[in-house]
């Protein structure tokens, strides 16, 4: 699933390369995808990241907003327009013709400048809503979403941790406790502050506290320069990848000797995810 990183990295480009560009014409496929006609003619004004959610802000008070979920993302290219219903868009920019990833097209916008924004969902569970910008802005679930952790101050992220009683990778997992991690720079985040995914939370020391923040903080800007992370799905919007999966420290590490001390990397399964860890630089 898209992180942070990843999601930073498409709203950036999307500033840098959309801006002031007016929606032409808009293709769905999926029913849930509504309000689409106060889209066209619309121009694009600013693109923002709250937490993982992608936020189109659009002229006339107007914007949709997405989700990338678990295999989505968007591209920035060229598709041939559906004429009819039942046909899909077949990519012309050389990413969307040849990679099998980019080729699950389900939403597209016609930009008056003739590029196309497509968003690619494999396995269709991203999410886009449509609609007047300030419900968009006011929307439950982003009232869900706690601070993201590049901006939580250390005080907030502390109290917020060790009012948990549940295991630390749980928690930071949490988007209501702290936004925009994942499980690739959870692995990494708990692996650099030599905390064991399983410590209960609200048993954690300070230091080891004040360590999760600061390591957590700096793998995530790290990532974000690198990026982000494409070990799975993710592309940027030009369809290439990102370059933090080859500096990660841990995550789908299984098997590896641990750069630290030697020892080999376990994998355990928490809450149903796979988490990678050094039974000796991780002691429980």
């Amino acid at each position: 699933m898209p992180e942070l990183p990843e999601v930073e990295t498409v709203v950036r480009d999307l500033n840098r390369l959309v801006l002031r560009a007016k929606v032409k014409r808009v293709w769905l496929d999926v029913p849930k995808f509504k309000a689409v006609e106060n889209l066209v003619g619309r121009k694009i004004l600013k693109v923002e990241r709250r937490a993982k959610y992608i936020i189109f802000h659009l002229d006339k008070n107007k914007g949709f907003m997405l989700h990338l979920k678990m295999t989505g993302h968007l591209l920035l290219g060229k598709w041939s327009w559906p004429k009819k219903v039942g046909e899909k868009p077949v990519g012309i920019s050389p990413f969307a013709a040849t990679e099998p990833i980019n080729r699950f097209i389900h939403f597209l916008l016609e930009l008056d400048d003739k590029r196309m924004v497509g968003f690619s969902d494999m396995r269709k569970f991203g999410r886009v809503e449509f609609g007047e910008l300030d419900e968009i802005l006011n929307h439950a679930a982003l009232k869900k979403m706690a601070t993201d952790l590049i901006f939580m101050d250390f005080v907030d992220f502390k109290e917020r941790v060790l009012k948990r009683k549940r295991n630390i990778y749980q928690t930071l997992l949490d988007q209501s406790v702290v936004a925009g991690l994942g499980n690739i720079y959870v692995n990494d985040t708990l692996y650099k502050a030599k905390v064991h995914p399983k410590r209960l939370a609200n048993q954690l020391s300070s230091l080891e506290i004040k360590r999760l923040y600061e390591c957590g903080r700096e793998i995530l800007n790290k990532a974000i320069k690198l990026r982000g992370t494409s070990v799975d799905d993710f592309r940027d919007l030009e369809g290439e990848k990102g370059n933090y999966g080859a500096v990660r420290l841990i995550y789908g590490r299984k098997g590896e000797k641990c750069k630290k001390c030697g020892t080999i990397i376990e994998k355990i399964k928490i809450g149903g995810r796979s988490v990678c860890y050094c039974k000796e630089c991780q002691k429980i």
